[in-house]
């Protein structure tokens, strides 16, 4: 279950109609990032969790996920990618209640890294 699109009916967007569009798409699908940003110029990715799930880790969704949605808006030509991250993202994250620091805070950095590689 990834979301209901009846909870984006809400949303109010700066935009005429066609302007902005809702597409779903899979992470780790390569093809279904590739139609969801087909016909874009710019695109927002704020795909974030806070926790790990059986299906995705922290690599998945903070790292991996983010390149590969660079990668694809670069080579369809999109003009402008603007990735959201975390305002205390680290690579030696500060330790206040885990040993060695967050490792969210720690694959946060490693996403931002990575999708200025792939889209500089």
């Amino acid at each position: 279950y990834r979301g209901d699109h009846y909870k984006m009916m809400r949303l109010k967007v700066v935009g005429d109609l066609g302007q902005v569009l809702f597409c779903p798409f899979e992470l780790k699908d390569e093809e279904s990032i590739r139609r969801a940003v087909r016909h874009s110029n710019i695109v927002i990715n704020l795909v974030g969790r806070g926790i790990e799930t059986r299906n995705f880790s922290y690599e998945d969704v903070n790292v991996t996920g983010p390149a590969l949605i660079a990668k694809v808006c670069r080579e369809m030509g999109v003009q402008r990618l603007v990735h959201m991250s975390h305002v205390n993202a680290s690579p030696q994250p500060e330790v206040a209640f885990l040993p060695g620091g967050s490792r969210w805070l720690k694959t946060k950095y490693e996403g931002e890294l990575a999708v200025r590689n792939e889209f500089p």
